[in-house]
């Protein structure tokens, strides 16, 4: 009988101890990394009222978005205006604006399952981002947006005025300046906001009073509240509603979802026209621009040809100009970078009764396109590039190594064994 050498024992007990471990992780990693993942990735708040790092992070995103704009002048207008001429259109841009948003004022439900929050955007200018030979004081040319949004309102198929007020009303618009075009420079078309003789009429006291004598005191509420005209006014240092939305505490799948937006469960009518494009289904933002315009992909990508054929200078380009594209961390679902790119529209319509719109072609004509790239800080990088990339790829190959490494161990110590063995019974 061949007796159990020291290093035969020790050797097995090494072989069990890699064996188990690496068999414990065969079985127990995932379901454990997925368990912890989500306890951490879901968002709750502290007993002080503070917040838990998931959701501290949620609530001041680490990430840094550069807003680049795309302006349209327009080299022709008075062509356009007096002959009805194809707008020709030229791109500008992009002029980068730096993003930053943080959610203010949340609170948890009682069940914990949704978050209240006002989401708070604040946008500087980045003469750094800015493309070469770009300035903030540019100057651009552009439809009147203003004048366009009165037109529309005053000579439109759903107007309450009387052909006589239509009159007084296309001879004013006229008398106090209005232009279908405009010049300003980029600040002011943006954020910071430019005065406009209407609007200064339109928010004159004697003007709501004669508007209130003639009995058209419903149409004042068709004037938007804003003293300075921009594409952006009011949109710096502002939040977009009240939010509620999923924290991922029953349902991880949902984490992020709205569940309701300024109180609502879907969109308004008035923002899109049909209720499937008003549902509120996923994470995101809304909003809308403080006058009337059509949203589409930038240089009318995917829109008929049709769109495209009464204008000059559109060149869609589905790499440059797709809506949305977001790169994710697919085990986390973490967002490493979006894209993000839409365009804002006017459209101006041939109106016979309207001085300044009588020869104007029936067209849309793009006013600015938006093209936001935001990518996750260097530390949430390495954060998930070392807890959800390397160290389940290190598990993943440990566990193979470890047990071929006890098998091998048991393998030899066979081998040995069987040899002794075989030597012994030969002498």
């Amino acid at each position: 009988m061949v007796s159990i050498q020291k290093y035969e024992i020790v050797s097995f007990f090494v072989a069990a101890f890699f064996f188990i471990v690496g068999l414990g992780m065969w079985i127990a990693f995932w379901p454990i990394f997925n368990s912890e993942l989500r306890a951490n990735y879901k968002l709750e708040g502290n007993v002080d009222g503070s917040l838990k790092y998931a959701a501290y992070l949620y609530a001041n995103p680490p990430m840094k978005n550069v807003m680049k704009f795309n302006l349209f002048n327009v080299t022709n207008p008075d062509e356009v205006k007096y002959l009805g001429a194809k707008p020709e259109i030229i791109e500008v841009g992009g002029y980068a604006y730096l993003e930053s948003e943080q959610k203010k004022y949340y609170e948890f439900s009682d069940d914990k399952t949704k978050m209240f929050y006002q989401n708070y955007k604040r946008y500087l200018y980045s003469p750094e981002d800015t493309a070469e030979g770009l300035s903030y004081d540019d100057k651009i040319l552009f439809p009147n947006s203003i004048a366009a949004g009165a037109v529309a309102t005053i000579f439109g198929p759903t107007s309450g005025f009387s052909e006589t007020a239509q009159l007084i009303a296309s001879i004013g618009l006229v008398m106090v300046g209005e232009y279908p075009f405009i010049s300003k420079t980029v600040k002011d078309v943006l954020f910071e906001g430019y005065e406009d003789p209407l609007l200064d009429v339109a928010h004159s006291q004697i003007f709501t009073s004669i508007v209130n004598f003639f009995g058209y005191g419903a149409q004042l509420s068709y004037i938007p509240e804003m003293r300075k005209f921009a594409y952006l006014a009011g949109y710096n240092n502002s939040y977009d509603e009240n939010y509620w939305i999923n924290t991922g505490y029953k349902d991880f799948n949902k984490l992020g979802f709205v569940e309701s937006w300024a109180g609502l469960k879907e969109l308004p009518e008035s923002f899109w026209p049909t209720p499937k494009a008003r549902q509120i289904k996923g994470p995101g933002h809304n909003a809308q621009p403080p006058f009337s315009v059509l949203v589409s992909p930038p240089h009318f990508l995917y829109s008929p040809p049709e769109v495209q054929h009464y204008l000059s200078g559109m060149s869609p380009d589905p790499q440059k100009h797709t809506p949305m594209v977001f790169h994710q961390e697919k085990i986390s679902g973490t967002a490493l970078q979006v894209d993000v790119r839409f365009q804002v529209n006017l459209p101006i319509v041939n109106n016979k009764r309207s001085i300044m719109s009588s020869q104007m072609p029936n067209v849309i004509i793009p006013l600015f396109y938006e093209d936001s790239h935001a990518v996750v800080k260097d530390f949430v990088m390495n954060t998930v590039w070392l807890g959800i990339i390397v160290v389940p790829r290190i598990i993943e190959y440990l566990k193979f190594v470890l047990v071929f490494v006890a098998i091998g161990i048991l393998t030899v110590l066979l081998v040995i064994r069987v040899r002794v063995k075989g030597s012994v019974s030969v002498v």
